[in-house]
């Protein structure tokens, strides 16, 4: 159960920010010797696409961050709730699926994706700064 925006809100934004920082990321790669070098920094041009790239993926993993931590706010609210008046709901479902590995799996997906989309745009701005 997603409350703020987890679900739908994060898959709007994951499906224009990631495609559009992979397409330009791939064009620094591919055009580096013809975006040349920097005049301030005498350092390849190519190189600080992938580091201004990491906007396009810090911004919705923040934004996808403080959304679980809404939710879990609020489904703690309910499961309070559901204490006080001896019901079963979202809790009973969350103990049954705490110790499922695929759900663990599931829960942490997100953050498997922005730490490697992060990881690789900093190797990529690295190696583009030392390969030309």
């Amino acid at each position: 159960m997603k409350l703020f925006g987890g679900g739908r809100d994060n898959l709007i934004v994951n499906s224009i920010m990631i495609p559009a920082s992979l397409a330009i990321v791939t064009f620094a790669v591919q055009f580096r010797s013809e975006l040349g070098r920097s005049i301030i920094f005498d350092s390849s041009t190519a190189g600080f696409i992938p580091l201004l790239n990491l906007i396009l993926v810090i911004i919705p993993y923040v934004l996808w961050r403080t959304s679980t931590i809404l939710d879990d706010v609020c489904l703690n609210r309910i499961h309070e709730i559901e204490a006080i008046l001896d019901i079963r709901g979202n809790r009973w479902i969350r103990e049954h699926t705490r110790c499922n590995i695929w759900i663990k799996l599931r829960r942490n997906m997100w953050h498997i994706v922005y730490w490697f989309l992060i990881g690789t745009y900093v190797f990529t701005a690295y190696w583009l700064f030392s390969h030309i």
